[in-house]
């Protein structure tokens, strides 16, 4: 009995013993598959199309926090840390919003640069503004499309090189609205800037800088605004009339229908533009060489239309002309700038070569 009772524990010892030593051997084994796997990878230097490891190596990594931050641990305790990526890396989702960004700020047009205004011109709370009224006027509620044709128009006599872009501007965005909010309130504004030359215009102005601009500066860039605006208005919204069948009648162009707000704003142009022409041929501005070369500007622009639209106003003009050459008052460069739009109303409105080249401002900077 005592003999049996010593066999049995002996024989369990060393079953549990080649039990751990099978374990053991069958661990070790894993290893060894493990490595000659890898060694194969390495020697063969094939990628696997997924950045993730076969299955026969592949182990789940355990996260454990440690004093506050995470570490990655593999089976067996080994640590595998991963790269840090490159500083000037960034998270996908942000270079797909930047990308997206970017390609949307190049697309879009800046549409002050387009139509000729230097990028400061307007201040930086208006910009929006002028944006949406050319990206779509309709938009916009009646306030602030009649705030955006003050801004302009205080804009366009701020100095003479302001007149074609702001003309351009305005005819931007009534091109695209529909209900002619802009296009009535840029007739008021322009009617109400001419009753209020004396205070506006025709005075020095303290501007908001601090800085005084000149009256005279603000009366001619006024004048060629009003050209520019009466200059689009003949020559890109006018009808054209095909010639006849016979072939006696050519390609005529008409401006627009007469109870349109366009045909309207056009008369209101023409009249301003006549009356600011009267207004230069008579002292004390007859005497400024600048309100007198802004008349011929306005007249070789526009003077045919003029005519055409207003027979019996351009015969008016003509004899204030004639008058205005005779007046003793007047020096020689303004004299000959008269008898020049005097022989430009005789030939039609187109000068020949000689006469081009007498009347050409050789002396002027």
């Amino acid at each position: 009995m005592t003999g049996r009772q010593d066999v049995a524990p002996i024989s369990s010892v060393k079953a549990e013993s080649v039990h751990k030593n099978v374990h053991n051997f069958q661990g070790q084994e894993d290893v060894f598959r493990r490595e000659d796997l890898l060694k194969q990878a390495r020697r063969s230097g094939q990628t696997s199309k997924s950045s993730r490891p076969p299955m026969e190596i592949y182990s789940p990594r355990k996260i454990i926090t440690k004093n506050g931050s995470k570490v990655h641990f593999a089976e067996g305790n080994v640590i595998k840390k991963s790269s840090p990526p490159p500083s000037n890396s960034l998270p996908v989702e942000l270079k797909s919003a930047l990308k997206r960004s970017k390609s949307f700020t190049a697309n879009e047009p800046n549409e002050l640069d387009v139509i000729g205004f230097e990028k400061d011109a307007f201040p930086v709370e208006f910009q929006g503004l002028i944006r949406r009224a050319v990206l779509d006027p309709n938009s916009l509620p009646c306030q602030k499309l009649m705030e955006l044709v003050r801004l302009i128009c205080s804009k366009a006599v701020e100095h003479i090189q302001y007149s074609e872009p702001a003309a351009r501007l305005c005819f931007s965005i009534i091109e695209k609205e529909h209900d002619h909010t802009f296009l009535e309130s840029l007739q008021n504004c322009c009617r109400e800037w001419f009753n209020e030359r004396d205070k506006l215009l025709r005075m020095p102005i303290l501007l908001s800088t601090g800085t005084t601009t000149s009256g005279l500066r603000r009366w001619t860039a006024y004048v060629s605004f009003l050209t520019e605006l009466y200059f689009r208005v003949k020559n890109q919204h006018c009808q054209v009339v095909p010639p006849n069948a016979t072939g006696n009648m050519p390609v005529q162009l008409i401006g627009p229908h007469p109870n349109s707000p366009m045909a309207h704003l056009a008369l209101t142009l023409q009249t301003l533009l006549f009356e600011c022409a009267n207004i230069i041929l008579k002292p004390p501005s007859l005497n400024s060489e600048a309100e007198v070369d802004v008349l011929r500007k306005m007249l070789v622009s526009v003077g045919k239309q003029l005519e055409a639209d207003a027979t019996m106003r351009m015969q008016h003009l003509v004899v204030n002309l004639h008058d205005a050459f005779v007046n003793p008052s007047i020096n020689a460069h303004i004299r000959k700038t008269l008898l020049e739009i005097i022989e430009l109303h005789a030939s039609d409105w187109q000068l020949d070569l000689p006469q081009a080249v007498y009347y050409f401002p050789y002396t002027r900077l």
